[in-house]
């Protein structure tokens, strides 16, 4: 089946796909500095936080915004790769998309309740 024929297909132009590239460029940047952001250092909220509670809050919070940024990573890659073949044509389903960002919106959400 050749791209006229395939049913309910929308091309997606350079500008429309620009945000999309956008979105999955801060995913892969945050997923780095989320990565390279040091342990709470004493005096900070986190670790007094920590000092009332019998599970690390900080470690909690950066294993959540950590899962919802791996999930956000696969979708940048399945949206936005880095490489790419020139004639290659993408297909992009909603649904896996739509599990991603459900998937990466739960997990942010256990950090920040």
């Amino acid at each position: 089946m050749n791209d006229d024929e395939a049913p309910n297909r929308i091309p997606v132009d350079r500008e429309q796909s620009r945000s999309w590239v956008e979105v999955a460029q801060s995913a892969r940047l945050m997923r780095d500095l989320l990565t390279e952001t040091p342990p709470a250092i004493d005096g900070s909220p986190f670790s007094i936080i920590d000092g009332d509670l019998p599970e690390s809050c900080e470690k909690w919070c950066r294993a959540y915004l950590s899962s919802a940024l791996e999930h956000l990573g696969m979708w940048a890659d399945y949206v936005a790769p880095l490489t790419f073949h020139t004639d290659a044509v993408v297909h992009h389903d909603a649904r896996p998309s739509q599990t991603l960002a459900r998937a990466a919106l739960e997990s942010a959400s256990q950090a920040v309740s």
